[in-house]
């Protein structure tokens, strides 16, 4: 069944941000761009790197490990279509910042 759980809140993520939380046992990248929210596994599948600390170009996460391009929005590995994350639903409710999690 899924629930909406929460992850974070709007004022701990700035405009241009990410980061890495743990949500029921999940790994989680929560990201902050133009478009909107946008949350994604947080492991890059290539070299095991942490998404949440890469460096976001517009809509593109950049795996800090070993430089591997992600589609924040759609999870699409850009270097390997082998590799792609997965994406969950996020909704705000006032500054609070919810996920959609199985």
């Amino acid at each position: 069944m899924k629930e909406w759980v929460r992850m974070t809140n709007l004022n701990e993520l700035p405009l241009g941000t990410g980061k890495t939380i743990s949500v029921n046992g999940k790994s989680l990248s929560i990201f902050h761009v133009n478009l909107g929210i946008f949350v994604l596994d947080s492991h890059c599948r290539y070299r095991d790197g942490d998404l949440g600390q890469g460096k976001i170009q517009g809509q593109v996460v950049v795996c800090s490990k070993h430089g591997c391009r992600f589609n924040i929005v759609s999870g699409e590995c850009l270097d390997n279509k082998d590799h792609q994350n997965g994406t969950y639903r996020v909704k705000t409710t006032g500054p609070e910042i919810f996920v959609q999690i199985t």
